[in-house]
């Protein structure tokens, strides 16, 4: 009997799925017109070009993933694809769940502790993951500062606030050195 009840369950559930999303494309269908129009105009070269800085960005976080675990379990060897697939899944779930990257440190942790690494030393590999994530927005910050300040677009504001980043990077990038040298 309680098979036939949960079946029921999923059975009307599924309605109520199908129903909502049907209200919800059916509610927005303008918009969604409009979003079709806009991608119609996108010209391949940029989207292509969008798409391959997208994979270096899966690549490079497969890259810092993998040595941070080669740093704190040199016994275990694991392919990059299993690391691809970490960075892949990390930047879905704090893309889908937005809780400032509380959810992908959690997803990280939890796959190094799977592979035997220890709940300490995964949450520090954890942290320093995210402090290389803030690292590379200083440093695009930094290369846009630059790029206005030589075309002479840059104000005096901008530039101070370039100025204080960078020392705040500097200070991180210290920081990071010492980590990573004593670890």
């Amino acid at each position: 009997m309680s098979k036939i009840l949960k079946l029921k369950w999923r059975q009307i559930f599924g309605i109520i799925l199908l129903v909502a999303v049907v209200t919800l494309l059916y509610r927005y269908r303008s918009e969604i017109k409009y979003s079709v129009d806009l991608t119609k105009q996108i010209r391949p070269f940029y989207l292509f070009f969008i798409l391959m800085a997208q994979f270096c960005t899966y690549v490079a976080d497969a890259l810092i993933i993998k040595k941070l675990f080669e740093i704190f379990n040199k016994s275990k060897q694991i392919s990059f694809g299993d690391f691809f697939q970490v960075a892949l899944v990390m930047k879905f779930i704090n893309n889908a769940l937005p809780s400032a990257g509380v959810s992908g440190s959690s997803f990280l942790i939890n796959f190094f502790h799977q592979k035997s690494v220890k709940n300490g030393q995964a949450i520090v590999a954890s942290s320093i993951f995210y402090l290389f994530y803030i690292l590379s927005f200083f440093l695009f910050l930094l290369f846009s500062l630059t790029y206005l300040f030589l075309r002479g677009g840059l104000g005096t504001s901008y530039l101070i606030s370039g100025i204080i980043s960078a020392v705040i990077f500097v200070v991180l990038l210290t920081l990071l050195f010492l980590i990573l040298k004593d670890g």
